[in-house]
């Protein structure tokens, strides 16, 4: 897989196609954090994207993105690294970075499982199993001895969060 580092202006990055922005909107604490750390050491060289014809589509750093967008202004430029990927490989990136955020949000993590979910359906023309979502966004423990996976806990609570929100037992804001 080749990859390049890129230095493209803010306005011409796109959010990750499976990032909804309108349900799961940025987290004030962390851009503070974020734009503290630009003006002290820069944005650093970390956010993978990949081309969508002229722009940029970055798989994973938007919050790093929106506090460079905010610290230093639209037309500010940007490294990104710059790669060929599937709509899986996009989701897969999104899903380990912000399983690995120590500071992730619940709410962060529940929208990457529910577009996992649905990009899944989508593949798959089937009702999904918990299994195939955690599997896709690397949120498993290893096997059992009878080679089932399973599942690590971030991936057991948003399948309960998502089954609560779709039954109409739970909201987001709650």
């Amino acid at each position: 897989m080749t990859a390049e580092l890129s230095t493209v202006k803010l306005t011409t990055i796109d959010p990750n196609p499976f990032r909804q922005l309108a349900e799961y909107p940025y987290n004030e604490d962390k851009l503070t954090a974020l734009r503290r750390s630009i003006r002290e050491v820069g944005l650093w060289e970390g956010v993978i994207g990949r081309r969508a014809g002229n722009r940029i589509q970055v798989a994973f750093g938007h919050h790093r993105l929106e506090a460079a967008r905010q610290e230093l202004g639209d037309g500010a430029r940007v490294p990104i690294i710059v790669r060929d990927l599937t709509d899986q490989e996009m989701l897969q990136f999104m899903g380990r970075e912000n399983l690995e955020d120590y500071n992730a949000d619940f709410l962060v993590m529940l929208e990457t499982w529910e577009a996992a979910d649905t990009f899944l359906r989508g593949e798959l023309l089937t009702k999904t199993q918990d299994a195939d979502i955690a599997r896709l966004l690397g949120w498993t423990m290893g096997t059992k001895s009878d080679d089932s996976i399973r599942i690590n806990d971030t991936a057991k609570a948003c399948a309960s969060a998502a089954r609560l929100i779709s039954g109409g037992y739970l909201s987001r804001s709650q």
